[in-house]
Formats: C-alpha cells, sequence, structure tokens
C-alpha cells in the first residue's frame, strides 16, 4: 500500500506530525510514523491517516471531559472543539486566518475545564471573541460577545472617521460591502457613501444603464372640454 496523497514529513494532521513513512513489525501494512504533541509516537496507516487527529490521548481527553465537566456538547464546549480546530489543524478550512498566521491558544486551555473555569458558558447569542485581533486565545485577551460586537472587532472592520463599517452600515442600510467598495475603490468619503443612493448598473461599454422614465399618459381632453392636441 501507498499513501496516494502528497503528504511529506513535517506535515501536521491535527496533533499529529509525520516523520516518516515506514512499515508496521511483523505486518505488511504500510503507514506514516508520527508525532504526537503529547509526546508519544504512533503509527498510522496510510488509509487511516484523514480520520486520525492524535496518537489516542485526544479521544481519552474528551472522555474525561465527558466524565469530570459534564458540559460535552454544551455551547462552550462546541465554542472551545472550533477554536482548537481552526488554530491546530491545517485541514480546517479557516486555518490560515487563526493557526496559520500565528494565532495560539494558551496552555492552560487545551484542557476544557481550564477553558470553562475562565469563560464559563455563554448567554444566548454570544460568541468567542478575541479583543486584540493579532493575539491569540488566552484569558486576558477573550470574551463572550454579542454578533454586532464581534462584527465592529474584526480585522476586516476598517475604522474611518472614528466610525467602523459595520456601524456604518447599520446606519446608512448599506452593507459593510458597498461602503468598502465605494471608500476603498471609488474614493468617495464616509459621509458620501454612506448617503448616496443605488448607483445605477453600466451596461458591456462601461455607460450607465438609463431606466425608463415613467410619464403620465396625455390627457384626451382638456380642462374646457375640447379635444387636447
Amino acid at each position: 500500500m501507498v499513501d496516494r496523497v502528497r503528504r511529506r514529513a513535517g506535515d501536521r494532521h491535527g496533533r499529529l506530525t509525520l516523520i516518516e513513512p515506514t512499515k508496521k513489525e511483523g505486518v505488511s501494512v504500510r503507514g506514516w510514523l508520527c508525532q504526537c504533541d503529547c509526546g508519544n509516537e504512533a503509527f498510522v496507516r496510510f488509509d487511516c491517516l484523514k480520520n486520525t487527529h492524535s496518537c489516542g490521548c485526544l479521544r481519552k481527553e474528551r472522555g474525561k471531559a465527558r466524565a469530570t465537566h459534564g458540559a460535552h456538547g454544551t455551547k462552550a464546549y462546541t465554542v472551545w472543539q472550533s477554536m482548537k480546530k481552526r488554530c491546530l489543524n491545517p485541514q480546517h478550512p479557516a486555518y490560515h486566518n487563526y493557526g496559520g498566521r500565528g494565532i495560539d491558544i494558551c496552555p492552560e486551555w487545551l484542557d476544557f475545564s481550564k477553558f470553562l473555569e475562565d469563560m464559563g458558558q455563554p448567554e444566548q447569542g454570544m460568541q468567542l471573541d478575541r479583543i486584540n485581533n493579532d493575539l491569540g486565545y488566552n484569558p486576558d485577551n477573550c470574551r463572550w460577545a454579542s454578533r454586532r460586537e464581534q462584527a465592529n472587532n474584526k480585522r476586516t472592520n476598517v475604522v474611518t472617521d472614528g466610525v467602523t463599517l459595520a456601524q456604518a452600515a447599520e446606519l446608512s442600510g448599506h452593507s459593510i460591502q458597498v461602503l468598502h467598495y465605494r471608500i476603498h475603490k471609488m474614493g468617495m468619503t464616509l459621509q458620501e457613501a454612506m448617503q448616496t443612493h443605488k448607483l445605477r448598473k453600466r451596461n458591456l461599454n462601461g455607460n450607465p444603464k438609463h431606466r425608463q422614465s415613467y410619464a403620465p399618459p396625455k390627457p384626451i381632453f382638456d380642462g374646457g372640454g375640447r379635444r387636447a392636441n
């Protein structure tokens, strides 16, 4: 059996770092020798690596978490799991915005009970938010925030004239994308971007498409009862 996926030594998969392809002693099965973040080495078959994320310590931790805190399946537990995937799993779609750019998790928070002790369970509608988006997940930099607060704190939410695009969008009724385009692509000021109505679409030649204006029909008779010309 060969590894049909183009993996290389040094690649990470969950908690595992690939060391070298090898053959398990006593059997004819081939796979990867891996180093787990917990310090153990593990042999993982080529066809099993996709669904294997640790040497087995992750499963033990989850079992321990269920037994000790009883919060498995709660909002805080789901958020904690998502946080770890974004920061630790290179296969996660959002990894490049988190672990890929140096956003880490403090060692204590790799234990869910410590995370729960520091953050508690969130109220309805609250999300985990980093106060400084250039720093990682730790008790001093994290809070439970509403979606509006979280939107105002995003890296992509540019502050213009002391007002964030999310706040300007809420006040003007335009989307953040529209305001961003008008300010950074069309050169408008924030005030102009907020007050400008929907722009006319342009045809393939770059000329604006003029909408047909509605004109009321001419009266058949004038006010004196005579036929109008």
